[in-house]
């Protein structure tokens, strides 16, 4: 068999090394190269994260993890665990990487954590909107002298 060639035949062991979900096709039966190391990943590391369930995605909680976002619902390979206990890691949800910034954030500014500092940014933001405006811009000495030169 040359290197080009694959082999449909599962590796030695494999049912210890990888989770093949029901009408999953198993990575080592997929031709295309690319699609194949795309499906070896999570194949086993599945398996991995089942050995070692308390570092999944450095969460750890008593139910599997989904196949989409429990907040958006978007399919995701890579779900987080967010928690919001850190007594109880075990207490959160499964999360992608759009939600988890926005629920972090929730988080902090409901534990008070961001106080001071929300109402200074909407005050700065109105303050730059209104001077950065495209009236203002035109006014702007560094706008009227470039046009000159």
């Amino acid at each position: 068999m040359s290197q080009r060639e694959i082999s449909l035949l599962p590796p030695k062991d494999w049912e210890q090394r990888f989770i093949i979900l029901p009408g999953e096709t198993p990575w080592w039966e997929i031709e295309d190269r690319e699609e194949r190391n795309a499906a070896k990943s999570p194949q086993a590391l599945r398996m991995y994260f089942k050995e070692h369930p308390e570092i999944h995605w450095g969460g750890n909680s008593d139910r599997p993890c989904p196949e989409s976002c429990e907040l958006c619902g978007a399919s995701s390979k890579r779900l987080v665990h967010h928690h919001w206990d850190d007594s109880n890691p075990r207490k959160g949800i499964w999360v992608c990487g759009r939600c988890h910034p926005a629920i972090e954030y929730y988080d902090k500014i409901v534990a008070g954590e961001l106080d001071g500092v929300i109402e200074p940014y909407i005050k700065l933001k109105e303050e730059l909107d209104t001077l950065c405006s495209a009236e203002n811009l035109m006014k702007s000495p560094q706008l009227v002298n470039s046009k000159k030169g």
